[in-house]
């Protein structure tokens, strides 16, 4: 679209950098990174993996298939508080050709002269803590054997809050979460028939009937979308798990933005048998909030 635009058009875009995402922070999913690196290389431009999710879990060979082609990026981030388990705030970046830090180079007459050997040339903050240290000790204490055994046991229970999910009436899984986020929502098992239904019938509708039940969709998610929200401020008072909540525009429902639950499963404490506790203590926070809703939902 862009050559096409470039090709008829003085004021042509130029492009300077195509950026993707290994573990989104919303879902944890992981763009098709070979592909954009040839895309970046058809088109001349730098290539930058954001990683700050899943970055450190390149650490365990046998999960480095996950991110194919991010080793043929121009530069990757990655946050060591967020996978590689150590204290906020770490964020780090690394370059293929080092040289490229002379981009963001400064100086200043007081301290990093032209001249100078200080590392702040290089950096946005300039002269800055020992934060380094945080992430030194943990690959010194955990290694790659015990970062290994943090993550098989994250992608184990993540594989089983999804089965839980996938398995009970009351729950609708929104996501194929690929690095330990998981989202969903509660959607009562009459009103999942309901949408369905709804589903079923716009498979031979006609154009206006399309219109008519794309409406009815809409209406039945916004008070979905209420509901999930008055959820997740009972298991915030309820104060036994927690769980974040967000909006996402890729889920089944596309036109539409979902407030959906979400759940990070990274604890290496937590137990099958516990998040099995947090379904069913949410379903039964659900249902009682179902109660306020239901006359709405059983009108659309």
């Amino acid at each position: 679209a862009i050559a096409e635009y470039n090709s008829t058009h003085a004021d042509t875009i130029k492009v300077i950098a195509l950026i993707g995402i290994a573990g989104t922070t919303e879902t944890g999913n992981i763009d098709d990174l070979y592909t954009l690196r040839k895309i970046a290389d058809e088109y001349n431009i730098f290539f930058h993996v954001d990683a700050a999710w899943g970055g450190s879990v390149l650490l365990v060979n046998k999960y480095r298939d996950l991110f194919k082609g991010i080793e043929k990026a121009d530069s990757v981030t990655f946050d060591a508080h967020k996978l590689l388990y150590s204290p906020l705030s770490m964020g780090l970046i690394l370059f293929k050709n080092p040289y490229d830090l002379t981009n963001i180079m400064h100086t200043s007459n007081y301290i990093i002269r032209p001249d100078s050997v200080d590392q702040g040339r290089f950096t946005v903050e300039g002269s800055r803590p020992f934060s380094c240290l945080k992430p030194w000790v943990t690959l010194k204490i955990f290694g790659t054997s015990g970062f290994e055994i943090l993550f098989d046991h994250a992608f184990m229970l993540t594989d089983t809050l999804k089965d839980l999910l996938i398995k009970h009436e009351n729950f609708e899984l929104l996501n194929n979460p690929e690095l330990f986020i998981t989202n969903y929502r509660f959607v009562p098992e009459s009103v999942q028939t309901k949408i369905e239904h709804i589903y079923q019938r716009l498979q031979n509708a006609s154009p206006q009937d399309a219109i008519r039940l794309k409406k009815r969709l809409t209406k039945i998610n916004d008070i979905l979308n209420e509901m999930t929200i008055e959820l997740h401020r009972a298991i915030r008072q309820e104060d036994n798990s927690f769980v974040s909540r967000t909006m996402l525009e890729s889920t089944r429902y596309r036109d539409q933005r979902i407030v959906v639950l979400r759940a990070i499963t990274i604890n290496p404490l937590t137990t099958p048998a516990i998040l099995q506790e947090i379904i069913d203590e949410q379903n039964k926070l659900g249902l009682k909030i179902y109660n306020d809703f239901k006359n709405r939902l059983s009108r659309v």
